[in-house]
């Protein structure tokens, strides 16, 4: 694999990565203002039902 190919794919890796955090943060902020910060316990539930991650 040429050294240019490497970079582009590390630049789109990190790129998929970063918005998946940015959607799992979003999910978890909008899960606790609906439940008014109770029950975290099932924020990743939530967060797959609501597809918010690996859109």
């Amino acid at each position: 694999m040429s050294r240019q190919k490497t970079k582009t794919d590390d630049i789109r890796r990190e790129r998929y990565f970063t918005k998946m955090i940015e959607n799992a943060e979003n999910a978890l902020r909008e899960y606790l203002q609906e439940r008014g910060g109770e029950q975290t316990l099932y924020v990743t539930e939530y967060m797959q039902r609501r597809s918010y991650l690996l859109e």
